[in-house]
């Protein structure tokens, strides 16, 4: 009944259309008898086998390319959802990349101190610059006045973080003994190179301030530049 059922859904059009085109064709027999009955369906089977393969044929193509064309928006569906999904996993995993490595981020080392100087008494901090944390922070310093050398680890850094770290850096200095430090800060993102100068001037301080990124092959380049 099934298979009955699916033939008319399929082909019940076609074969009215044939049955119609062929008695169109074939004028209706006079009598009823066996021979003129015999004479007339031999008459249309011809128009009617091939009207009907030709109608199942075309109906077949419109049935195939319509098919086509659903599969062809469903590819084209998939291949858009496939591709904002990579899309949106390569996001993510970059984000997760840039995170975890600090990518452009990084941290210096600043100094404040009462003004108008007073006592030479500085206060350093460390400070972050970007929008991803800093990790494995390793900081040596040199003094280019005390001709002493020192070396300090810090986890992390993050973003608007300013870290007092004058358990690392204290010491007085005075207009006979302004400050000449060089610092190389090494971190999971990459090498820097930081001079931080300062001159005790009529009871007031100067200081200057310059980062620079080391990149193995190539020049060191100034990212920051600090003047007051």
């Amino acid at each position: 009944m099934k298979v009955l059922n699916q033939f008319i859904k399929e082909f019940g059009i076609q074969f009215i259309l044939s049955i119609s085109y062929s008695l169109y064709m074939q004028e209706l027999p006079k009598n009823c008898d066996y021979a003129s009955l015999k004479q007339f369906f031999d008459k249309i089977l011809p128009f009617f086998g091939a009207s009907f393969f030709f109608l199942s044929w075309l109906s077949g193509q419109v049935v195939r390319i319509r098919k086509t064309l659903k599969t062809e928006e469903k590819l084209t569906d998939i291949e858009s959802l496939i591709t904002k999904t990579v899309d949106a996993s390569v996001t993510r995993i970059e984000t997760l990349i840039d995170f975890v490595t600090g990518k452009d981020s990084y941290c210096y080392i600043d100094i404040v101190a009462s003004l108008p100087y007073n006592g030479g008494q500085v206060i350093p901090f460390l400070l972050h610059s970007g929008s991803n944390p800093v990790y494995n922070i390793n900081i040596e310093l040199e003094d280019k006045i005390d001709k002493k050398f020192k070396k300090k680890i810090y986890e992390e850094i993050n973003k608007g973080d300013v870290l007092q770290i004058n358990d690392f850096i204290t010491s007085e200095h005075s207009e006979s003994k302004p400050i000449r430090w060089h610092f190389y800060i090494n971190s999971r993102n990459g090498k820097f190179r930081e001079e931080i100068w300062v001159d005790f001037m009529d009871n007031h301080w100067k200081k200057r301030i310059f980062l620079y990124l080391m990149e193995e092959g190539k020049e060191d380049k100034l990212i920051l530049k600090h003047i007051n």
